[in-house]
């Protein structure tokens, strides 16, 4: 690409173009509003410490499911954030870590016994780099059963992790992740499969 095409290019973008009319957050301004002031804060800031922990954490799955989310049996929630709580859908024995980012633009769904570790982001939301007025971009993100997003790590929109795949700390899923398999990396490719380790000692005795 020339020097020249790079320059006239840059130039067409215009954010004053930006129009995310299409999208509907799925409730009134009423309720986000009570929601932003009370709900989240709530679930992000009640303490997680060893006393009271099971009253505030049952507090916190109570205040979701006032909101919209539908939340299984045994679910852990620790401080995190949530936007747009009615379009959050978990499992049972679902964990979810301190300071966890759940952006639901469009539903983030947590099979059984999934674990999202501290400071994940699952982002269902992002932005066309293609369209000069920055467009929205919407994808569901999908966590089936017995899937891990590790610490610090990115899910980007449109993503599932199948059926016990883990997302190593720090690694950007962009792309579906296989069942069983150990991913990490930016972007996540598979790094080994998932064995668990009585398996791996039986195969080693075999």
């Amino acid at each position: 690409m020339s020097e020249q095409t790079s320059v006239s290019d840059w130039r067409r973008i215009d954010l004053s173009k930006y129009n995310n009319s299409w999208w509907s957050p799925g409730r009134s301004l009423l309720t986000i509003t009570l929601w932003r002031l009370f709900g989240m804060w709530l679930v992000k800031h009640l303490p997680c410490e060893v006393y009271g922990e099971q009253f505030f954490n049952r507090l916190k799955i109570a205040v979701l499911r006032r909101f919209g989310a539908k939340i299984g049996r045994n679910a852990v929630i620790r401080s995190c954030e949530v936007y747009y709580p009615w379009h959050v859908e978990m499992g049972d024995n679902v964990w979810v870590g301190y300071e966890v980012n759940l952006y639901a633009l469009v539903p983030i769904r947590l099979g059984n016994n999934v674990t999202v570790s501290q400071r994940a982001f699952l982002c269902t939301g992002g932005h066309d780099p293609y369209e000069p007025g920055f467009g929205l971009t919407v994808g569901e993100i999908v966590l089936k059963d017995g899937a891990w997003a590790g610490a610090g790590s990115f899910i980007c929109p449109g993503v599932t992790l199948h059926e016990g795949a883990v997302a190593a700390a720090g690694s950007v899923v962009t792309k579906d992740l296989p069942a069983m398999t150990i991913c990490g990396g930016n972007p996540a490719k598979p790094i080994k499969p998932r064995v668990f380790r009585e398996d791996a000692e039986k195969q080693a005795l075999a």
